[in-house]
């Protein structure tokens, strides 16, 4: 419950500034997490943190594993942003698995300053609807729209084609399988 001593506005001006930080932060870990992608093979961290997601689905309750597929999505996006001559570069680099730990800390740790950031971002002082607003949109982030497994599988096929020959090297497959993979487990289910 809110407390009735704090106005309304203060209560405002105050979430827009834990947002404002809470965006500042989630830049500063964006940051963080491509230089650790770059420390190590990003097509290796990405593939087992896509690994260890389903793991965790099957293993613990949904609650628990809640938002963590789109973290792990979120980070594809930022392994197929960097160059592809980075990427096919590091390709046979080894990290050592506290590498891939601090990797994930930083990731959820991006995604709770991404969220808090969020907060009071869409809303005036004379604007009351401006919290369901940003309810509503808090809520889109979270739910996949239709079509959504097709634009993706697009976007993942296009980028390990670029890398497959050279990934069969380093990985001892091409990343590409993990599609055929995916799609054969969705069958099952």
């Amino acid at each position: 419950m809110a407390d009735p001593s704090i106005s309304f506005d203060e209560r405002r001006r105050l979430a827009r500034e834990q947002g404002k930080r809470a965006r500042q932060r989630a830049d500063e870990l964006r940051g963080e997490l491509n230089q650790l992608l770059l420390a190590g093979n990003p097509l290796a961290f990405y593939l087992q943190l896509s690994v260890w997601e389903a793991l965790a689905r099957s293993a613990v309750s949904a609650d628990a594993a809640f938002g963590y597929d789109a973290a792990v999505e979120f980070l594809g996006g930022l392994v197929t942003s960097l160059p592809a001559h980075h990427v096919v570069a590091r390709l046979d680099v080894d990290h050592p698995p506290e590498q891939m730990l601090r990797l994930d800390r930083v990731l959820r740790e991006y995604c709770i300053a991404e969220d808090e950031g969020g907060v009071g971002v869409d809303t005036s002082p004379g604007d009351r609807e401006g919290g369901v607003r940003a309810l509503l949109r808090y809520e889109s982030r979270l739910d996949r729209m239709r079509g959504y497994e097709l634009h993706l599988k697009e976007i993942v096929t296009t980028v390990f084609a670029a890398v497959d020959r050279q990934a069969v090297a380093g990985l001892g497959f091409p990343p590409s399988l993990t599609i055929q993979l995916a799609e054969a487990m969705e069958r099952i289910r």
